[in-house]
C-alpha cells in the first residue's frame, strides 16, 4: 500500500485539470453548431416574413426548435417546464385562453412534473399546442398572473425583442445568463428576510445557530438560545433534487431533538415554492416533522404574524 506522500505525488503530477471526452466533445460541437445554424435560420425568416406566432410555432416543431428558442430567451430547460407546471396547476382563465389549455390533455394525463423530452414531442405532434406555447413565449410577459408571480429577473427573459433578435435584447439575455449564480446567491433575495422582518417589526427577539442538544444549526430561534420558545426552518425550493428528501429527513431528525429536551417548545416550517410542490412525497415528510407549517404567501405570513404574536403575549403573561 502507497504512503500518503506517494498518493498526493500521484495526484499531483498526474492531474489532468480537465477532463474531456474527445468523442463527447465532436457530438457536442456538433449539437451547438445545428443549433447555431438553425437559429440563423429563424433569424432569416422573421426579418423576411416578420415574427407571428403562426411562424414561432412552426418554428419550435423542428427538432430543436424549444431547445433554440429558450437558449435565444435564456430560460432553462427546468425553469419553462416548472411555467408549464404552474399554468396547468392555477387553473388560470387569461393563462388558458393563452396556451389553448384543452390541447394539453395528453400532457396532463402524466403523472408529476411533466418532462422537458415528452414536452417536446408532444409540441412537435400537436399543432395547436405549439401555438400555444408561441403565445406564452411571445405574450407570457403581459399576463397579470405570471407577472404576479415571477421575480421580475425572470420576466424580462420574456422580451419579445429577444425574438427579433435585437442585438440589446439579445445581450440582456447574456447579462442575466451571467449574473443568475449572484441574482440566485444573494441575501437580499432570500425569502427568510420576510420572517425577519416581521419579528424585527413586531419587536420580537431572535437568533440563530445551534442549541443544546439539536444536531445542526438552526434558521430561527425565539426568543434566545437559552429560552427557545419556538424555533423555525425554511425551505424555499425552486428547483428540485433528491437532496430534498434528505431535507425532510434531517429535520424529522431535528424535530426528534427538539422534542426530547424542549417538550413546550414550537417546531415550525416554512415550505415553499414549486420545488415542494413537484416533489409530493417529500412534501409530504417534511411536514410531518413541524408542529405547523406555513408558506411566504401574503395570507399565510398574516397567519403566521398572528401566531407569534399570541405565543410571546402568552409567555410574558
Amino acid at each position: 500500500m502507497k504512503n500518503k506522500s506517494k498518493k498526493l505525488q500521484i495526484v499531483n503530477e498526474y492531474n489532468t485539470f480537465y477532463f474531456h471526452d474527445e468523442t463527447f466533445e465532436e457530438e457536442w460541437e456538433s449539437y451547438v453548431s445545428s443549433m447555431l445554424q438553425s437559429l440563423l435560420l429563424l433569424k432569416n425568416d422573421v426579418e423576411t416574413y416578420g415574427l407571428s406566432e403562426k411562424l414561432l410555432a412552426k418554428y419550435l416543431q423542428t427538432e430543436n426548435g424549444l431547445d433554440c428558442i429558450l437558449a435565444l430567451l435564456g430560460i432553462s430547460q427546468e425553469g419553462f417546464t416548472r411555467l408549464i407546471t404552474f399554468l396547468l396547476t392555477i387553473n388560470d382563465k387569461e393563462a388558458n385562453k393563452l396556451i389553448n389549455r384543452s390541447s394539453w390533455k395528453n400532457l396532463e394525463k402524466s403523472e408529476g412534473e411533466i418532462g422537458f423530452k415528452l414536452l417536446k414531442l408532444e409540441i412537435q405532434k400537436n399543432s395547436k399546442l405549439s401555438i400555444g406555447v408561441a403565445n406564452l413565449l411571445m405574450r407570457g410577459a403581459t399576463l397579470s398572473v405570471i407577472r404576479n408571480a415571477l421575480p421580475l429577473f425572470e420576466i424580462k427573459k420574456f422580451d419579445i425583442s429577444k425574438l427579433n433578435f435585437k442585438t440589446e435584447a439579445l445581450l440582456d439575455t447574456i447579462i442575466r445568463y451571467k449574473t443568475k449564480g449572484q441574482y440566485t446567491a444573494s441575501a437580499k433575495n432570500n425569502p427568510e428576510n420576510l420572517i425577519r422582518k416581521l419579528l424585527e417589526r413586531n419587536g420580537i427577539n431572535f437568533t440563530s445557530g445551534k442549541i443544546k442538544g439539536v444536531r445542526r444549526n438552526l434558521d430561527f430561534i425565539i426568543p434566545s438560545k437559552e429560552n427557545p420558545m419556538v424555533i423555525i426552518e425554511s425551505s424555499y425550493e425552486v428547483t428540485t433534487s433528491s437532496a430534498m428528501g434528505d431535507k425532510a429527513k434531517t429535520e424529522i431528525e431535528v424535530r426528534n431533538d427538539i422534542k426530547k429536551i424542549y417538550p413546550e417548545t414550537y417546531f415550525i416550517g416554512f415550505v415553499d415554492g414549486i420545488g415542494w410542490y413537484v416533489r409530493k412525497s417529500d412534501l409530504e415528510k417534511i411536514v410531518q416533522a413541524f408542529d405547523d407549517v406555513f408558506t411566504f404567501h401574503k395570507i399565510q405570513l398574516q397567519r403566521f404574524e398572528k401566531f407569534i404574536k399570541e405565543v410571546v403575549r402568552n409567555e410574558t403573561n
